[in-house]
């Protein structure tokens, strides 16, 4: 499910959706207290921790939404990033606890309880880690497509950005650029989803992006949270201003953002094409594809940048020109394991989520992406510096 669906209610009604998860698990942990450790234990000082641990989660709660100011202000809304971040983390390790600690009324072995504790402060203990350090282990992953009819050029792909959760880590983002940089490509692509909600976010990085470098140029496309629908707008004159700012300052970043339009490479074949994002409810679409493959021979070797992989079965049946598509969205779910020969995430779907797929003479490669909207914690789905050898 979509945080999305969230934004279509208010403010107040969010906090009551969140209070009331919060209670409800919250409970359940103080049933398994009262049931479990205090018959075996006869102690009082565990409910105490409880509640105050729970209550001062419920001010920090009632602060975010209540007390402090929503405004466009990275430097001010950056706390909410966190709050979301350490939250997500404490009740995800929760409710591992109340998983295994509801084996007890089975089995009635204490060492259950026992278990279960080690497991959820473990895994609070490697969340905490994937979002303090996981998130900045950037990696590097290299592909080679063949028979692309062009002389041979180097592609770096990058998605998902996100660069709102980089405030107060600028020198590890500007680690980033540089490590892209030193690919030395042909041409850098973005992927979409620039922002997690304002276009603000990018203007304390905007120096680094500056530094983006390519022979080819820097070039760019729209995600879902770059079209502003993950923010509490006044009015929809705001949310479009806030999307032009956001065009503004890819220019001012020498970058080329690709409007539902292609355009030729300079000394290749290669025709590169970029659609606005277009994924299932409750992202919108915002493709127009005939504008975008307009006066484009089907004979053409066409790189596209769609930022929802899903978008590739509508290119398989109707676009055969597209050698290749470049995806992200996905995130790879942030947790899992990739190596050469082996991708898997827990939460894994049927549909493609991660890497490289082949269709006949097309590929798809979708990217694990550098940031995150709301939950930045990453354990093995590491954030991805992809370069592309077209030969």
């Amino acid at each position: 499910m979509s945080l999305l669906y969230l934004y279509k209610y208010s403010t107040v009604e969010v906090f009551l959706i969140f209070f009331g998860l919060f209670v409800l698990i919250d409970s359940l942990i103080l049933l398994i207290i009262r049931k479990v450790i205090l018959k075996r234990f006869n102690s009082k000082w565990f409910i105490r921790f409880h509640f105050i641990l729970s209550l001062a989660i419920y001010c920090c709660l009632a602060w975010a939404f209540f007390i402090k100011n929503w405004e466009r202000n990275i430097e001010q809304f950056y706390p909410f990033f966190s709050l979301t971040n350490y939250l997500a983390i404490i009740y995800i390790s929760k409710i591992c606890f109340i998983i295994c600690g509801f084996l007890y009324l089975f089995f009635n072995k204490i060492f259950i309880i026992r278990f279960a504790t080690i497991v959820s402060i473990s895994l609070f203990v490697i969340l905490f880690w994937g979002l303090n350090f996981g998130r900045f282990i950037f990696d590097v992953k290299e592909k080679v497509i063949n028979n692309c009819n062009t002389i041979p050029i180097k592609i770096v792909f990058i998605s998902d950005l996100h660069v709102g959760q980089f405030y107060g880590h600028e020198k590890k983002f500007e680690l980033l650029i540089n490590k892209i940089n030193d690919q030395k490509p042909d041409i850098i692509l973005l992927g979409g989803d620039m922002i997690c909600c304002f276009a603000e976010e990018i203007k304390p990085l905007l120096p680094s992006l500056k530094k983006l470098k390519a022979k080819g140029g820097v070039f760019a496309i729209h995600g879902n949270h770059d079209y502003g629908d993950y923010f509490w707008w006044k009015n929809s004159k705001e949310k479009m201003w806030n999307h032009q700012l956001l065009e503004y300052f890819y220019k001012q970043a020498g970058i080329k953002v690709l409007n539902n339009e292609h355009i030729y490479i300079s000394d290749s074949h290669i025709i590169l094409a970029g659609i606005g994002n277009c994924g299932h409810p409750p992202y919108g679409c915002h493709a127009d594809w005939s504008k975008t493959f307009n006066a484009i021979p089907d004979s053409s070797l066409v790189v596209l940048i769609a930022h929802d992989p899903w978008n590739w079965d509508r290119v398989k049946s109707e676009y055969p020109q597209v050698k290749l598509t470049l995806s992200g969205h996905t995130h790879a779910y942030q947790f899992g394991i990739d190596t050469k020969r082996f991708c898997w995430s827990p939460f894994r779907p049927k549909k493609p989520f991660c890497g490289l797929y082949q269709h006949g003479n097309q590929y798809l490669y979708i990217s694990r992406g550098i940031g995150s909207a709301m939950f930045a914690s990453r354990i093995g789905m590491w954030p991805e510096i992809t370069v592309i050898t077209l030969n």
